[in-house]
């Protein structure tokens, strides 16, 4: 059993470390349908790399301000890496690829069928998030770690399960906030479906979920007293109300049921049809976890606000255990492999693996070359399509964006109060206004002025060539027809 096991942890690692290895940061499609990039990426490594660098270990920080949109265990997990390996992109991704490698173990270890591996590592979504410096790769990890526990011990009478647990829970909110509550719903539904005498009984339940809380809420505690403005403001109202429970954009127009169905055929058509079929089979055979784990995360994901293809993913190691269930142990693996090696031949398709990914914005090539000329200057990226891969490099940077309509609305973290997003007129009398959102900065805990006009909108072309003419002594990345070109300054800086 244990040659198997590391037999599964050194074919996971070997995909997906091909994979990590070649991939810039934020340069690839979370989501191939409605082409939406892993932009977060960069934020969470930016985050890493700085604690690697700087330390501040308990309080994330993106762009010289607090980003405390998510609790740090990525940035903790990825900050160690790149403290031991060095401030790179397969460095900070390493720790979800240890989580992903877990994960398989445990979809093998459910019922000791290979083909449920196979079916895990031939999924797109899977693939891709635990290749990527996300929270996804963590909290899939988590679930799949809380449900092994709850069907290895349906009761939770065995100290190492109840402990499991509550950890794996606890580890869950850490990574990814209020879906943290993932397994909580997952034990609460399968208390629910269950007889009495093949449940934990509730005062069990209650000690768990104590447990977990006991070991998650210690940093929302540090932050609500140490800077208890911003972590209000942003890690509850506006990450949690303002796009979660009444999200303000979407990236598709597509009703949430039909928005998810979609994306889980066409990106793995595999997983979702013999998923699907498993878990007719898994209801017959009374398999209360499995299905409790299915259930809960396909249906939160539905029912909350903001759409994400990435909220599927801690559903797709349950529908490849489910799947696998109806296939004959004997031949499955063999044909699956087969699967796997036509999606690895088809890359570009929805459905397809890509270990060999090329580069998807041609901007990160261009920024790779502007480093290494060591300008030592500040550079201003107008309306930049790089995934903020620049957040990572060792540069001070900028970004313009153009917008007709202004400088939007901020609430509830008014970025543009705090004057870290300020319009173009704001930003060249940049001098004249630093010391008042300083003192704003202040006020909200943040004593620097390091972040202060980070981001600017400008309402024209014609107000970007005015800014690229009050600042001629920064660098510049600016659109040129298709792509981008640098225009450089040739004075003092």
């Amino acid at each position: 059993m244990k040659a198997k096991l590391a037999v599964i942890v050194l074919a996971v690692l070997a995909i997906l470390a091909m994979r990590a290895a070649q991939m810039h940061i934020a340069d690839t499609y979370l989501d191939p349908v409605g082409k939406v990039d892993a932009q977060d990426e960069a934020m969470y490594a930016s985050s890493a790399m700085r604690m690697a660098s700087h330390g501040e270990w308990l309080t994330p920080i993106y762009q010289d301000r607090y980003a405390l949109f998510k609790p740090p265990l990525l940035a903790w997990t990825a900050g160690v890496s790149a403290k031991v390996f060095g401030s790179t992109a397969w460095a900070v991704r390493l720790p979800v690829m240890l989580a992903a490698a877990f994960t398989a173990c445990l979809a093998f270890l459910w019922k000791r069928n290979l083909a449920a591996v196979v079916l895990l590592v031939s999924d797109r979504l899977w693939v891709t998030l635990s290749s990527l410096c996300l929270t996804d790769g963590l909290l899939v990890a988590c679930v799949a770690g809380a449900a092994y526990c709850l069907w290895r011990d349906p009761k939770l009478e065995l100290r190492r399960c109840r402990w499991g647990f509550a950890a794996a829970t606890a580890a869950a909110f850490l990574a990814k906030s209020v879906a943290g509550a993932l397994p909580v719903l997952i034990l609460l539904v399968f208390c629910a479906v269950s007889k009495r005498g093949e449940r934990p009984p509730w005062g069990r339940v209650v000690v768990v979920m104590l447990a977990a809380g006991a070991m998650a809420l210690p940093w929302c505690a540090y932050q609500m007293a140490v800077h208890p403005k911003w972590f209000w403001n942003e890690f509850v109202r506006s990450e949690i109300f303002t796009y979660g429970v009444a999200s303000p954009i979407q990236t598709s127009q597509d009703n949430a049921v039909w928005f998810y169905v979609k994306r889980l055929f066409l990106m793995d058509p595999v997983v979702a049809l013999v998923g699907a079929v498993g878990i007719g089979f898994a209801w017959r055979r009374r398999e209360r976890a499995l299905l409790a784990w299915t259930v809960v995360v396909l249906g939160t994901a539905m029912v909350w606000s903001y759409r994400n293809v990435t909220y599927l993913a801690p559903a797709v190691p349950a529908l490849a255990i489910l799947g696998a269930g109806v296939l004959r142990p004997r031949w499955a693996p063999i044909a699956l492999l087969a699967v796997l090696g036509v999606k690895l031949a088809m890359p570009p398709a929805t459905w397809g693996v890509d270990v060999h990914p090329g580069v998807l914005h041609p901007a990160v090539v261009q920024l790779d070359d502007y480093v290494r000329l060591h300008r030592g200057r500040e550079l201003i990226l107008v309306d930049p399509f790089e995934g903020f891969y620049s957040a990572v490099l060792p540069i001070k940077v900028r970004y313009v964006f153009v917008n007709p309509a202004g400088v939007p609305p901020q609430p509830p973290l008014d970025l543009h109060e705090l004057g870290i997003l300020v319009s173009a007129d704001e930003f060249a009398a940049l001098d004249r206004m630093r010391p008042v959102w300083r003192e704003r900065l202040r006020e909200w805990g943040l004593d620097s002025d390091a972040p202060i006009a980070t981001a600017i909108v400008a309402r024209s072309r014609a107000e970007v060539e005015a800014l690229m003419r009050s600042r001629p002594e920064a660098d510049y990345l600016v659109p040129d027809g298709g792509g981008f070109r640098f225009v450089l300054a040739t004075t003092a800086p």
